[in-house]
């Protein structure tokens, strides 16, 4: 039993040594955190700023600090307001877009049996008319050899690719063409495209286009 007694008490000694040690290495910790402030915060009061007064900046005891600081905070708020008129901007633009897609619908050339009357060729010079109203400057590439886009369109210092497909309705454009077409948007560095079609898309194209940010206008061209 004595030996057992002996263990405890040793037991104890060692855990009383180790709760005490614990309890000092946190207030020495405490203790050098509360000197680290009091050095930084002298630090921040004898610090200059570029005009030489001590805590000018940090303290905002300089009248020269204290305009910058008023200055800085009013570039922010411009920002913040120039932010806003982006937003509001592109938020237009949206409307807008909207607009030229329902005016798009209201044309004549949009009945899919005048657009399936036609030759591929005037097929694609309906397509540069529509975007000629829209008041977009349009290029139409030769027949043969365009490179993958059959019209160059330019607004607003932006350029846009057009492919046309005067198809069948029962004839689906599939992810290929749309692979294709963006392959040359990609190599010729034009800003965006658009895929015009008398007939309708494949699913997986239809994913493609969303993936890559082309416009799709079918059958209608709505």
């Amino acid at each position: 039993m004595a030996d057992w007694t002996d263990i405890a008490i040793a037991w104890l000694i060692v855990l009383s040594f180790w709760l005490l040690a614990s309890i000092a290495w946190k207030g020495i910790r405490c203790l050098v955190g509360q000197v680290q402030s009091r050095r930084w915060e002298k630090r921040l009061d004898r610090e200059p700023c570029l005009h030489g007064i001590a805590g000018g900046k940090t303290r905002l005891r300089c009248h020269h600090c204290k305009q910058d600081n008023i200055n800085n905070q009013k570039i922010g708020e411009a920002e913040s307001r120039q932010r806003e008129e982006a937003a509001r901007i592109l938020a237009e633009a949206n409307r807008l877009r909207n607009v030229e897609l329902e005016r798009l619908t209201k044309l004549r050339t949009h009945k899919i049996d005048f657009l399936l009357s036609l030759t591929p060729e005037e097929f694609e010079s309906i397509v540069a008319k529509m975007y000629r109203e829209l008041n977009y400057a349009v290029e139409q590439t030769p027949m043969s050899n365009d490179f993958g886009r059959d019209l160059v369109l330019k607004k607003d210092g932006k350029t846009t690719f057009v492919e046309c497909k005067r198809y069948a309705q029962d004839k689906l454009i599939g992810r290929p063409a749309l692979q294709k077409f963006y392959a040359a948007i990609i190599t010729m560095k034009a800003d965006s495209g658009i895929f015009v079609t008398t007939s309708d898309f494949a699913e997986t194209a239809v994913k493609f286009a969303a993936e890559n940010r082309i416009e799709i206008h079918q059958k209608n061209l709505s």
